[in-house]
């Protein structure tokens, strides 16, 4: 609340002094997407974008509006301009992946992902949402192999040894499926998803 009104204020007063400045019009749109005002917000990013095209973070900030405002195909344009101007951009990447996913464009989200395990080989939460993507694309391998990244860097992840368990059982692998199933339920008795593969 307060702190947010408070900068509300102060860059709607730049904003009046400065029309034609970037930063205020950009930060009041990033205050409206806050406030959920959405159709405002991106008026706003987009015109300071108007005024200069060339701020990666204004272009990750409209496709974050796009997207939660019913928008994909637009957000997807805005990310990948942030990515033209910057192509190590991990939010854009993250972003644009979770939208082109929505979208069913699931082999273009999978390059965002491998992309971002690139720049952040060590990212755990990351490569586990990669790993769940490629088993709903049944690519069952390449998932197991996320999986198993994951757990030899953190072998008590419930949600992974659940969800390798889940890939392995899909594989046929029944005796190593309950294994991993068995090792989640051990660490967490009343786990639902495990008692449900089990």
């Amino acid at each position: 609340g307060g702190n947010l009104a408070e900068a509300e204020r102060l860059y709607s007063q730049v904003l009046a002094m400065e029309p034609a400045s970037f930063a205020p019009r950009h930060m009041l749109g990033v205050i409206r997407f806050q406030q959920g005002q959405y159709p405002q917000a991106i008026e706003l990013i987009a015109g300071a974008l108007k005024l200069n095209p060339q701020v990666t973070e204004a272009w990750v900030n409209l496709g974050h509006v796009q997207a939660v405002a019913g928008r994909p195909e637009e957000a997807v344009a805005s990310y990948r301009r942030a990515l033209i101007l910057y192509p190590g951009e991990s939010a854009a990447l993250n972003a644009l992946a979770g939208v082109l996913w929505h979208l069913g464009h699931r082999d273009e989200a999978m390059e965002c992902l491998s992309q971002l395990l690139t720049l952040h080989p060590g990212d755990v939460e990351l490569r586990h949402r990669r790993a769940d993507m490629l088993r709903e694309m049944k690519r069952f391998d390449q998932a197991l192999k996320d999986y198993d990244t994951v757990l030899a860097v953190h072998p008590n992840l419930i949600e992974t040894l659940t969800n390798r368990g889940a890939t392995l059982s899909e594989m046929g692998r029944a005796e190593e499926a309950l294994q991993s199933l068995d090792r989640a339920l051990a660490l967490r008795p009343d786990l639902p998803a495990a008692l449900s593969n089990r």
